[in-house]
């Protein structure tokens, strides 16, 4: 038995040919495998044709295993391979379990652990009772393997762990088989095997949890507790890996250092290698170390960060896929919007139809698989998203998804992913009716009534479904349930009576709630009684009263509405014009915190295009004390003040030199947020029968920004003038053209109430994304522009 090919895939560097001593291999394919798990191939070439020697192997298993590790041949390799691992019984049991490894590795991509558990079970089973040391090393690396795998698609894991620790406790490597090192080294293969004999001992020790649930793992002695696994000593291999990441990341650092420094000015010919983590990243799903949970999710990061051509953006699904299988919640959710936002969308519905082909099982169907279906769900076919749906119903059925592999994690945080990937899946799969008596079904009364969180997570999920094309029957029952359950989940009942128009029980606890409801109710078309609009005129006086008086002893509040946000809709809906003064003097208040200004000052800056002369008067007299509020508890913000700004150019409070050097000094700076800010302003600024070209000139660089936010701003600023500005026009059919959602959202929003001014150019663009666009919802937007 060669146990270099065991040492290829776990060793990789101490029999791998060393390019300082002139050594390419000497014909033995397990050499090869080594440069292979190293990522040094290309260090491996003939003379004459430049191909690496591996192709030259007389075993064709090698170039199929090198393929599998490129993607647009890792699926067809996979199979292949697999099938010739399948053909006959294994000559030479290492080389067998050391290309199932690579083997597994692939169909883990793919995540078909079907296939990987298959060919595991095959491999293990002709060494099932090892008869010598090398047996027991092969049995230790497969069982290892197979319980990674398992734990990845959700399955009990631990009795893999178990037998594992069982043969490394009886292996000895002074009786297994020897074999040739590399001349790169000064150890012999004995040193070798008792480094692989540790690196398998931390990757036992360490893969099953400290607070398993497996019984097989609490109930043996062989699995180390936490306190043991603080004091075992270091396995040297994970630091020769963690080494290898360190140097990708410094190598990257020193990249970015030469593009931040130099730029445009330098240059290299052929140019730097790119930093990679592929590589040991690999080497961990090699191994079957717990580690490889980290470095999935940090080879995620890399890609993302390193993602700047189309080609490379395009491979993100692969980024997802990593963040999937690392249970890397927080940063898949960040992930998924800025690739709806930005695009590519084809990497997300890529990673979303991987699932739906291969993860529809409750036990691979989990929090993470919810969240990426949610986002997907209108790039899929009504077909898919159905299909979807129905695993996604099986699992609330039975509980909700499970959490990430031998991880822990609350009913709602595992329940809310799948109740929001059911009413994006409904929408899509045109099936909202079945989803409506399912979330509804989940808020019943009894003692689960009151639970804020889950009412919430609910509300969320109904804003979602598609209410407008239900039938009577499912429309009379969320009434039934509305007026049996609505004063014990107010606010989904919230939702439920503005999508069916009806009147909602008076379910708030909060006065400002109550009225908040009653100004949107009159939004909506509903009439409201004098005397509760002088009530609420009243009580919001007392609590702007009671805002500023707190403020002046420096108490503050965060959260829930605010008074200044709430009484400047009753400003505007209701015409109650004796709370402007009231409102004026906490805008003015230089103790009242920004958190307590911003939704009054957004919203008069969006929803109200004059003002009463005494407030403008006001506004204008205090604005430089206004735009200076500093006040922001939790950090600093934005200097001068963004919604200020914003208000106060909007109803032309400030010269318009002054608003041209604010914007102008928000446009240029390094910070996105800023750059946001600036655009965010131009959007409510810019308006067909009034606006300079300064404004246009400043949109128009906008709309080139990195960032899609500044972008999408901008492109709304552009839309206005598009019908008198050629270069608006050219540039809104470019933004139109943009891959992701917000950018054509943003300008199909805003080009709806000028359909009839648009050029025919941007009518033309419009009309193709109506047919073409991969998302379903960008299709409807510009297909109701259209219809006017």
């Amino acid at each position: 038995m060669n146990l270099t090919w065991i040492a290829a895939a776990l060793r990789p560097r101490d029999v791998a040919p060393h390019p300082n001593f002139g050594e390419k291999g000497g014909g033995d394919p397990a050499r090869y495998l080594a440069a292979i798990t190293l990522g040094e191939v290309d260090r491996l070439r003939t003379g004459a044709s430049g191909e690496p020697d591996l192709y030259l192997v007389p075993d064709p298993a090698i170039g199929l295993v090198a393929n599998t590790l490129r993607a647009d041949t890792l699926e067809s390799a996979l199979y292949v391979l697999v099938d010739r691992l399948h053909e006959r019984r294994p000559d030479d049991l290492a080389r067998d379990a050391a290309l199932t490894l690579f083997a597994c590795c692939a169909a883990a991509e793919l995540d078909d652990y079907t296939t990987a558990l298959r060919l595991l079970d095959y491999e293990i089973g002709f060494s099932d009772k090892p008869r010598n040391d090398d047996q027991r090393l092969i049995q230790i690396v497969l069982r290892l393997q197979r319980a990674l795998r398992l734990r990845d698609a959700g399955e009990p894991f631990a009795h893999d762990v178990v037998r594992a620790l069982e043969l490394l406790k009886v292996l000895s490597v002074e009786r297994c088989t020897p074999f040739v090192t590399t001349h790169g080294i000064s150890w012999t293969s004995l040193e070798t095997l008792a480094h692989i004999k540790d690196a398998l001992e931390a990757s036992a020790s360490h893969l099953v949890p400290v607070e398993g649930p497996d019984p097989d793992a609490r109930s043996s002695p062989l699995v180390p507790s936490w306190q043991d696994r603080v004091r075992a000593r270091p396995s040297e291999q994970v630091f020769r890996i963690t080494a290898l990441s360190n140097e990708v990341y410094s190598e990257y650092v020193a990249q970015a250092y030469e593009r931040r420094l130099h730029g445009a000015a330098s240059w290299t010919l052929g140019g730097p290698a790119r930093p990679d983590l592929f590589y040991s990243s690999l080497m961990f799903e090699l191994l079957a170390h717990p580690r490889v949970y980290p470095a999935r999710r940090e080879l995620a990061q890399l890609r993302f960060l390193q993602a700047a051509s189309p080609s490379e953006r395009l491979e993100l699904s692969e980024g997802l896929r990593l963040l999937r299988h690392a249970g890397a919640h927080k940063e898949l959710d960040r992930a998924l919007r800025w690739l709806r936002a930005g695009g590519p969308l084809g990497a997300l519905s890529r990673d979303a139809r991987q699932i739906v082909r291969m993860r529809l099982s409750r036990p691979l169907l989990r929090i993470a698989e919810m969240k990426v279906l949610e986002g997907a769900a209108e790039m899929l076919t009504p077909g898919e998203s159905s299909r979807a749906l129905d695993a996604v119903l099986a699992s609330l059925r039975e509980g909700g998804p499970p959490p990430a592999p031998a991880g822990w994690a609350s009913d709602l945080v595992r329940l809310e992913p799948a109740w929001l990937a059911a009413a994006a899946l409904g929408r899509q799969s045109r099936r909202d009716e079945e989803v409506i008596d399912l979330l509804l079904g989940a808020l019943p009364p009894g003692s689960d009534s009151g639970d804020e969180l889950r009412d919430r997570a609910i509300a969320r999920a109904l804003q979602d479904v598609e209410w407008r094309n239900l039938s009577p029957e499912p429309t009379q029952r969320a009434a039934d349930w509305l007026r049996r359950c609505g004063t014990a989940w107010p606010i989904s009942a919230s939702v439920v009576s503005s999508r069916l128009g009806i009147e909602e029980p008076s379910t708030h606890d909060s006065q400002l709630g109550e009225i908040a409801y009653k100004i949107d109710a009159t939004v909506q078309g509903r009439a409201l009684e004098s005397d509760w609009i002088h009530l609420a005129v009243e009580t919001l006086r007392r609590k702007i009263r009671e805002v500023r008086d707190a403020a002046a002893q420096g108490r503050h509040a965060f959260g829930g509405y605010t008074v200044a946000d709430v009484a400047s809709g009753l400003l505007i809906y209701l015409d109650q014009e004796e709370l402007w003064p009231d409102v004026v003097g906490l805008l003015l208040d230089p103790q009242v915190t920004r958190e307590d200004k911003t939704g009054a000052l957004e919203r008069l800056a969006r929803d109200l295009h004059t003002l009463p002369s005494f407030v403008g008067e006001a506004l204008r007299g205090g604005a430089a004390s206004l735009m200076s509020t500093a006040v922001q508890p939790f950090g600093a913000g934005i200097t001068p003040y963004p919604s200020a700004v914003r208000a106060l150019s909007v109803h032309g409070l400030l010269p318009p030199d002054t608003v041209f050097g604010l914007l102008a000094t928000f446009a240029g700076s390094a910070v996105p947020a800023e750059r946001r800010e600036a655009a965010r302003t131009l959007a409510l600024l810019v308006r067909p029968d009034r606006h300079e070209s300064w404004m246009d000139y400043l949109s128009l660089q906008l709309s080139f920004d990195d960032d899609v936010d500044v972008r999408a701003w901008a492109g709304r600023a552009l839309a206005v003038v598009s019908s008198s500005n050629k270069a608006a026009e050219v540039r809104i059919i470019a933004l139109l053209q943009e891959d992701g959602l917000l950018v054509p959202f943003q300008l199909l929003r805003t080009m709806k109430d000028l359909a009839s001014q648009l050029p025919v150019s941007i009518q033309q663009e419009v009309s193709r994304l109506g047919n073409d666009h991969p998302s379903s919802g960008v299709r409807s937007a510009a297909a109701e522009l259209l219809l006017g």
